[in-house]
């Protein structure tokens, strides 16, 4: 008998969330993005729940579009639900195998990252999983969220005894587009400018809103008006000072101009800052919008975090 904890809302084993813990911990450092499980082991009684949800005997599809067809309990089912497959009860992974159990997962990013085999959050996790104890077996069978993890029972080791508390200092950079809050600034449809303190620069000229090296949480502001419905875009990009490359966004913020034509918003957003990176803030506007944006501020307010 395991012990069974909740991860997310999820059913894992100790050793399973340590494991979990550990992949979370180092994808949030390499990609900035948060590894979540969307479902975890499932009980006798939860798979065939599943089951029976998804997939009717021939009697009751009922004119229903069926997506696939699966044997079980002697009988032909067909699945009348788009969810995705299920395996037959008693024959699934989450339920547990053994010493191996299985989970979805998905993380936090803006696209398939981790769940997609092509993508370069999908393929560091492919080529680090067996770290964690794991193997991403769902991308045999078209569902690349599905994921083994091996040893279920095992105990994690016992975390290392707390380090004495530090204290923690804060430091703060405010940054404001000075063209925007002198004179304003009007962007058409497709269009975006990034923020600089020197009035009348040009749109793509940025100033660095962050100082030195460390943990922050930035919050940019915005004041806008245009056509309600149409739509501003906050990006915050992270350039590494001592290469050629682009600028990386890591942040996209989509907010949308209100019924009364505004937009008065502040985002918070948490990540370390590299020796030698810069951020840049910009707000630019997608092509689909109906109108221009009238924008009167766009500020910054970045706090670092030092620890001693």
């Amino acid at each position: 008998m395991v012990t069974i904890m909740l991860r997310d809302g999820q059913k894992v084993t100790p050793w399973m969330d340590y494991q979990l813990g550990r992949l979370d911990h180092d994808m949030f450092n390499a990609f900035g993005v948060r590894v979540k499980v969307r479902s975890g082991i499932r009980t006798a009684e939860e798979q065939l729940n599943i089951w029976y949800e998804r997939y009717v005997t021939s009697d009751r599809v009922n004119g229903r579009r069926v997506y696939d067809t699966r044997w079980w309990n002697g009988r032909l089912w067909y699945r009348i639900s788009p969810a995705g497959t299920v395996a037959q009860p008693g024959t699934s992974n989450h339920e547990i195998q053994g010493d191996r159990a299985a989970v979805d997962l998905y993380d936090t990013g803006s696209d398939p990252g981790i769940t997609s085999k092509n993508s370069a959050r999908g393929r560091w996790y492919r080529e680090n999983a067996w770290r964690y104890d794991m193997s991403p077996s769902g991308d045999g069978f078209g569902e690349g969220w599905h994921s083994d993890i091996n040893n279920i029972g095992n105990t994690p080791p016992t975390p290392p005894a707390p380090p004495r508390k530090k204290e923690t200092k804060v430091k703060s950079y405010h940054y404001e587009d000075a063209t925007a809050r002198k004179s304003g600034r009007t962007v058409k449809p497709g269009e975006g400018f990034y923020l600089h303190t020197t009035e009348g620069v040009k749109p793509s000229q940025a100033t660095n809103i962050v100082g030195n090296p460390g943990n922050y949480s930035i919050t940019p502001h915005v004041y806008a008006t245009g056509t309600p419905g149409d739509v501003v875009e906050l990006v915050l990009l992270w350039d590494a000072t001592r290469t050629d490359g682009p600028h990386s966004p890591h942040y996209v913020e989509r907010l949308i101009i209100d019924k009364d034509g505004h937009l008065n918003a502040s985002r918070e957003f948490k990540r370390g800052v590299a020796p030698y990176d810069a951020v840049y803030l910009r707000a630019s506007t997608p092509a689909t919008n109906e109108g221009p944006v009238q924008f009167a501020l766009l500020d910054s307010d970045a706090y670092l975090f030092i620890t001693a």
